[in-house]
């Protein structure tokens, strides 16, 4: 399942994230001492096209 994933990558997201009571550096920038280079992360997820069945959508009908 996708979601063990998607919880793991919120996860990390949000210690990437800038926090207001730190003087907007990150949880990294503040124990590491310098800022994150985020040029690794990717688009989570593809995408994804819905199959309409072919009794359902003839030959001529509108694609739009």
């Amino acid at each position: 399942s996708f979601w063990e994933y998607a919880i793991l990558n919120s996860a990390y997201i949000k210690n990437l994230l800038p926090l207001s009571a730190t003087e907007d550096k990150t949880p990294f920038e503040l124990f590491y001492g310098y800022p994150l280079d985020v040029s690794h992360l990717w688009l989570f997820g593809c995408l994804a096209y819905a199959h309409i069945p072919n009794d359902i959508c003839h030959k001529y009908d509108c694609i739009s």
